[in-house]
C-alpha cells in the first residue's frame, strides 16, 4: 500500500512538474517546442506610450544637425566612424545620417524589393508616414540574418528639398514586436 502511494506521489510530482516548466517557456504540454516553429513577422507591434516610452527631451543626433526623442534606456556608442545609439538589453541600436543636397523623396523613389533582395535582405514593409511637424517620411521595414540571430531593419527617410536624413534602427526579430512601435514614434520626433 506504501509502495502504491509513493508512485502516486512522484508521478504526481513528476506532472506538476512538466506543467510549470511547460508555462515558464510560454508552452502548455500540448504545443510543439517553439523554436521548431517558423517566425512570423507581426507588423501590428506594442502600442506606444509617448510619455513612458521615449525621452522627455531632444537628443542631438551624432554627424547631424537634427535632434529627436530617443526611446527611453539607449546610450550613446562609438564603433570606428560608426556612433549612434544602443539599447543594451535588446541589442538594438539607431544611427543617423545628413545628406545635404539630396531630396529625400529622389532616393526613396529609386528604392524598390529588388534593392533588397540583390543585398540579402527581404522587405517586409513599407510604410508611408507622417513627421510630427506634417512632413512626410518613409519608412523601410526588412529582414535580414547574421551568423547569431535574425535581424529586422528600419530603413527611416526624411527631409525637405535640400536635405535628406536618414536614420537606421537594428532590432532582434525576437524582440521587434516589443520595440519596433517606439523606434517608429520615436523617429518621428526628428527635428532638423
Amino acid at each position: 500500500m506504501k509502495i502504491k502511494y509513493t508512485f502516486l506521489l512522484v508521478a504526481l510530482l513528476f506532472f506538476c512538474q512538466n506543467i510549470a516548466s511547460a508555462q515558464i517557456q510560454g508552452q502548455t504540454p500540448s504545443q510543439p517546442d517553439v523554436k521548431a516553429q517558423t517566425y512570423v513577422y507581426d507588423s501590428t507591434g506594442i502600442p506606444v506610450d509617448l510619455a513612458k516610452d521615449l525621452n522627455d527631451t531632444l537628443t542631438p543626433l551624432p554627424n547631424t544637425n537634427a535632434k529627436l526623442r530617443l526611446p527611453r534606456y539607449f546610450e550613446p556608442f562609438a564603433n570606428g566612424k560608426i556612433v549612434g545609439f544602443l539599447h543594451k538589453g535588446t541589442s538594438s541600436s539607431i544611427i543617423a545620417y545628413e545628406y545635404p543636397g539630396k531630396a529625400f523623396t529622389a532616393l526613396t523613389s529609386k528604392i524598390s524589393d529588388t534593392t533588397f533582395s540583390k543585398q540579402g535582405a527581404e522587405l517586409l514593409e513599407v510604410l508611408t508616414l507622417k513627421q510630427n511637424d506634417g512632413s512626410p517620411a518613409t519608412a523601410y521595414v526588412l529582414r535580414f540574418k547574421t551568423p547569431t540571430a535574425p535581424v529586422i531593419r528600419i530603413m527611416y527617410f526624411t527631409g525637405d528639398y535640400q536635405t535628406t536624413y536618414y536614420l537606421i534602427a537594428n532590432v532582434p526579430e525576437v524582440v521587434s514586436k516589443l520595440i519596433r512601435n517606439v523606434i517608429l514614434a520615436s523617429f518621428q520626433t526628428l527635428e532638423y
